[in-house]
């Protein structure tokens, strides 16, 4: 009686590890089809945050260059004294430094001098030059980045005698005092770029209510664009309208400092997680052959036991009933 006790005991035992043994060998196969899917979506999470990151800083890398260049002429004694110190404009000074090198030569379209009453001093286009009664409505479109200009200035100056000036900064090539936006103008995803035209040196530095705005307009050319990103790595780039579902992937909102971002860049995200399954299908293979072979050991011995003790059960079973008349 006690043996037949026993023999039920590891009969139950030896079924246990059998059920034990299949469970681990389903918990390990779903466990690295789950690991395989965490990581597929870490790296496209990954190159979606790197990919954001790169568009942002060429983003920025544009806006700066088109500072740079307009400084040639908004940070600069001659420019102070042609532009701003003198009764009017001098039409030969703007033509020669906007109509004939900064738009040709540079990418700008047209350039606006505003004075310290928001009255348009001259307009600059492409072989055009106006200081008589000039009117613009790029300077009604970039008002707001105008008034931003001017505060940034008037935070910024420091006061010599009558005369106001800005010094650069932490190295800077000029000083931070620009406000710019993206923005479509007349159609075209533009960069606009606003400055209070200051002097180098005191002599030619402006007094109070002498502050003459640079307002200045870049189109962007989305061909020159694709292939100053493609090298990062990015395609399928376009530019359009912001709505509300900027969060997606692939998109940033590009920077404009006097309004809510009025224009997204979209491009083709990358997806490396199409890469992670076929990179993991080799040793997740051998893995699993490695771990089918080593249960299927176990479930081999196993039987084994359990094919022996049905036949001494078998055995117990028939000869109890003697064993008891016996007795």
């Amino acid at each position: 009686m006690l043996e037949a006790t026993k023999n039920k005991s590891i009969l139950k035992g030896a079924r246990t590890i059998f059920w034990a043994v299949g469970t681990i060998f389903v918990a390990c196969i779903v466990a690295g089809l789950l690991a395989v899917n965490i990581a597929a979506n870490e790296a496209n999470k990954h190159a979606g945050l790197t990919e954001n990151r790169l568009v942002q800083a060429e983003l920025m890398h544009l806006s700066e260059r088109a500072i740079r260049e307009q400084a040639e002429i908004s940070y600069w004694d001659d420019a102070m004294q042609n532009l701003v110190l003198g009764p009017k404009p001098s039409k030969g000074f703007a033509r020669e430094n906007f109509s004939d090198w900064l738009i040709p030569d540079m990418g700008f379209s047209e350039f606006v001098l505003i004075g310290e009453d928001d009255q348009v001093k001259m307009v600059a286009k492409l072989e055009e030059v106006i200081t008589s009664s000039p009117t613009s409505e790029l300077a009604i479109f970039a008002d707001d980045l105008v008034q931003l200009a001017r505060q940034r200035f008037k935070d910024r100056r420091y006061k010599i005698g009558s005369k106001y000036l800005v010094e650069p900064e932490d190295g800077n090539v000029v000083p931070d005092i620009t406000a710019f936006a993206f923005r479509k103008w007349q159609g075209v995803p533009s960069i606009l770029v606003a400055q209070v035209i200051i002097a180098e040196n005191r002599p030619y530095a402006a007094g109070e209510g002498e502050e003459t705005v640079l307002l200045s307009v870049k189109p962007l050319a989305l061909t020159l664009l694709s292939k100053s990103v493609s090298k990062l790595g990015i395609e399928g780039v376009f530019i359009e309208q912001t709505r509300n579902d900027h969060g997606l992937s692939g998109s940033v909102q590009m920077p404009d400092m006097a309004s809510p971002p009025s224009l997204t860049f979209r491009w083709t995200p990358s997806e490396p997680r199409g890469a992670i399954p076929s990179a993991a299908l080799p040793i997740g293979t051998a893995i699993t052959l490695v771990l089918t072979l080593s249960l299927a050991v176990i479930l081999r011995h196993n039987a084994g036991v359990l094919n022996d003790l049905s036949r001494s059960k078998k055995q117990i079973d028939f000869w109890q009933p003697m064993t008891n008349s016996l007795v």
